[in-house]
């Protein structure tokens, strides 16, 4: 579902303009803090650079929720936190919002506290809380998974795939992947390569990066790559991970035009490769 200028959404609740939580604001969205690893210099001044990257974030949403009556105000108020936990089987719980002249963002974390006192104002038929939300990775995604696909040879238009939605669909030409990450922020990626194929490579042409495999795919067979969990397998379950060649280099799709080429040392006109992403964002 699309979300209009300052809504919030998790799960089944949609907060901000046109229902009956007011969202006051949302901190934490800003850049984020880096977790260093620097040490300090043995007897001399100073450390040794280490590796820098972004740290977690911790994002609060500050509403009103409002209602026709007292009865009805603690009845949004117990719907939303019926839905500010994970539930059963969930690892992650995403918070969709939008901001003015951007597109609806997800951050993909984990609900934790509702500071509130449900009976403060209830008499006056409105409840003041803060929603605390616990981001792993600091990035900012776009809601919508960009989908592209291309064959070994030359092929015209996209694909639809019975995949989740929000997607956005293309094609990319002569073993070519033309993708644009449109955010200010390397992204991970998931490719599947389909068979059948022989030692099928995913070359990051402006990285210089690539992902090569020692193994046969057959027909009706397909390979999953995840950029981020790192992880290779076959029909989904199958670990293939040693398949990689030790030369192989894992990477992300840079902010910006990405051209991924795929190749393969022998392979069927019916094998090809699509690729899913999210735009990403920092600040």
């Amino acid at each position: 579902m699309a979300l209009n200028d300052w809504q919030v959404s998790i799960g089944n609740v949609l907060l901000g303009p046109g229902t009956d939580y007011l969202v006051l604001g949302v901190e934490g969205l800003g850049i984020p803090g880096v977790r260093s690893t620097d040490s300090p210099r043995p007897n001399r001044r100073g450390d040794f650079y280490g590796n820098d990257q972004l740290d977690s974030r911790a994002v609060q949403v500050k509403v009103i929720v409002r209602g026709d009556s007292p009865e009805d105000t603690l009845t949004n108020f117990r719907a939303l936190t019926g839905e500010w936990y994970l539930h059963e089987g969930e690892d992650t719980r995403p918070l969709d919002l939008k901001l003015p002249g951007f597109p609806d963002v997800r951050l993909i974390g984990r609900p934790r506290r509702v500071a509130a006192d449900p009976f403060d104002r209830l008499k006056s038929r409105r409840i003041d809380a803060t929603l605390e939300y616990y981001v792993a990775d600091p990035v900012l995604y776009s809601a919508t998974i960009n989908t592209l696909e291309t064959n070994l040879q030359v092929v015209p238009g996209g694909r639809t795939y019975p995949r989740t939605y929000p997607r956005a669909y293309g094609s990319g030409t002569s073993n070519i992947i033309s993708a644009n990450n449109s955010g200010n922020h390397p992204t991970p990626a998931v490719f599947t390569v389909y068979g059948p194929c022989v030692g099928p490579r995913i070359e990051h042409v402006t990285q210089g990066r690539a992902l090569d495999f020692a193994l046969t795919l057959p027909a009706g067979d397909f390979l999953e790559v995840d950029t981020d969990a790192r992880s290779v397998l076959q029909n989904g379950t199958a670990n293939r991970r040693a398949s990689m060649t030790p030369d192989s280099e894992w990477f992300e799709m840079s902010a910006g035009s990405n051209d991924i080429r795929f190749t393969a040392d022998g392979y069927d006109a019916l094998a090809r490769l699509t690729l899913d992403w999210r735009d990403g964002w920092v600040g």
